[in-house]
């Protein structure tokens, strides 16, 4: 039943970080997007948590006042080419080392 869809295989990056996280003084999640965008991936979006942890073992609820807030985010972008993922991952670590992330082999497609 797929075939009928034309996927095409591609990679999907899921990077977390915290919003206090900056590379060059801009939040890193902006930042990241930004990076995306001048590589021409396929798409970038930004999440938020509202509750969780990370390697901290600390639970993070985010408050709608709290001057305190340092939540999680998760910044998903997905790909086709592997040159473009290689380019981003190298500039990634040198901005930003020891960031947690995800990669999966994913297949995409457009629905008409």
């Amino acid at each position: 039943m797929l075939e009928a869809f034309n996927l095409t295989k591609g990679l999907q990056l899921v990077i977390y970080l915290n919003q206090s996280d900056t590379i060059r003084k801009r939040p890193a999640a902006e930042a990241i997007v930004k990076k995306a965008m001048e590589l021409s991936f396929m798409g970038a979006s930004v999440f938020r948590a509202v509750e969780g942890y990370g390697s901290s073992h600390r639970l993070e609820i985010g408050h709608l006042l709290s001057l305190e807030d340092d939540r999680g985010e998760m910044v998903v972008l997905v790909d086709g080419e592997q040159s473009k993922t290689d380019e981003f991952l190298t500039w990634l670590r040198d901005e930003l080392p020891g960031t947690f992330l995800t990669i999966s082999e994913i297949h995409h497609t457009r629905l008409s």
